[in-house]
C-alpha cells in the first residue's frame, strides 16, 4: 500500500459499524494513507448522529475517532510489510482508549478526521487521533493503545 492510497474494508461480511460499506446503520468510514503511519478523512454525520441540537452526539465521535486509530494502525503495518492492509489478517483490538471533547463537533458540515500511530511497542500500538473543522481547529481528540492479537487469540474489534 502506497502513501495517497485509499483504505476501504469493503467486504460483504464486515458488518463493523464504522467502518462497513454494508452496513446501512453505520459510518461508512474510510480513510486515505497520507504518511507512513497517518490517515485521514473528511466526514459530514448525519443529524440523526446529534446529541445536542447540531452537535455530534459525543459516543459518536468517539466511535469515528476509534477507527481512524484502528485505520492508522493498518496503514503503519502495511506500510511495514509493503501490502494492502485488508492481506493482514490478524486482528487488532482496543485496550485503552482517552477521549477529551474540546469544542462542539457540528453535524451536517465536513470535518476533517486524522489518526496516526506514535509508536509501536510489540504487540501494542500507542496512537493519537482528532476530529478538526476546515481551519484546523481542534474539535476532539483522543489517545489509545491497540494491541495486535496472536492468530489463536479470541477475535473481536477489528
Amino acid at each position: 500500500m502506497a502513501v495517497g492510497d485509499e483504505i476501504r474494508f469493503d467486504d460483504p461480511e464486515n458488518q463493523c459499524f464504522g467502518c462497513s460499506q454494508h452496513n446501512p446503520r453505520g459510518l461508512e468510514l474510510t480513510f486515505r494513507h497520507v504518511a507512513p503511519s497517518e490517515v485521514e478523512t473528511r466526514y459530514v454525520s448525519d443529524a440523526d448522529l446529534c446529541g445536542a441540537p447540531g452537535i455530534i452526539h459525543g459516543g459518536v465521535q468517539a466511535a469515528i475517532l476509534d477507527e481512524a486509530v484502528g485505520f492508522a494502525v493498518h496503514a503503519h503495518r502495511s506500510h511495514q510489510r509493503g501490502d494492502d492492509p485488508r492481506a493482514d489478517r490478524r486482528r487488532i483490538v482496543t485496550l485503552e482508549f482517552s477521549l477529551r471533547y474540546r469544542r462542539p463537533a457540528p453535524a451536517e458540515v465536513p470535518l476533517l478526521v486524522r489518526g496516526r500511530v506514535a509508536n509501536e511497542e510489540p504487540p501494542d500500538f500507542h496512537a493519537e487521533a482528532e476530529i478538526l473543522d476546515l481551519d484546523e481547529n481542534v474539535l476532539t481528540s483522543a489517545t489509545a493503545r491497540w494491541r495486535l492479537l496472536d492468530d489463536d487469540a479470541p477475535h473481536s474489534g477489528q
